[in-house]
């Protein structure tokens, strides 16, 4: 069973933002603290590694970061409420060129290595399945879903489910999850 930071223990990591009813496993890895906003009911799961030391990291409520993915957020990350990250997900706001035309890796000067940077956005009730991969520049539409080890180099438009590597629209999604979304906002708040 994951044992989780209290309430004590989050307030000195120095967020920039940490909302109520967050759950953060003692087993993760998070870096760059101050960089890292975080709303309310969030859970982040065990062997999580979230790496924000330049970039940052917004995470609005009523979002789950399952065990083992990956954020690499040297760019910009944002994460809208109800999102939900499957296991051993990861998200690259930033990446080498593979073509071998450069070299790679944090041990290189930067004027050796040809880097692509830039933001992932997921939008409300958007979802990654388990070991998908997202590359930089890439926004899922509200409620898109990006199916299991599938491999994200395009934006996902909204209410499509999209699977394979490349990724590629596969089916349209329901869009129920609206109706779920407001009665569950009724039930909280009563």
């Amino acid at each position: 069973m994951s044992t989780y930071y209290n309430n004590n223990e989050l307030n000195k990591l120095g967020f920039a933002k940490l909302g109520e009813n967050v759950h953060i496993s003692k087993s993760s890895n998070l870096y760059g603290h101050k960089n890292i906003s975080i709303g309310s009911n969030v859970r982040i799961d065990d062997f999580c590694v979230i790496a924000a030391p330049k970039g940052s990291l917004i995470i609005e409520g009523n979002t789950h970061i399952g065990p083992f993915s990956y954020l690499g957020c040297s760019g910009h990350i944002k994460l809208d409420r109800f999102v939900s990250i499957s296991s051993g997900a990861k998200l690259f706001t930033s990446t080498d060129d593979y073509s071998m035309n450069f070299l790679h890796g944090p041990m290189v000067d930067s004027e050796f290595v040809n880097t692509t940077s830039g933001p992932i956005h997921m939008r409300e009730a958007s979802i990654i399945g388990s070991s998908a991969i997202v590359l930089p520049n890439v926004e899922f539409g509200e409620g898109s879903v990006l199916g299991s080890l599938s491999l994200a180099m395009i934006d996902l438009e909204s209410h499509w489910i999209y699977t394979g590597n490349p990724a590629k629209k596969f089916r349209k999604a329901s869009s129920l999850y609206k109706d779920k979304i407001n009665d569950f906002i009724k039930k909280t708040q009563t």
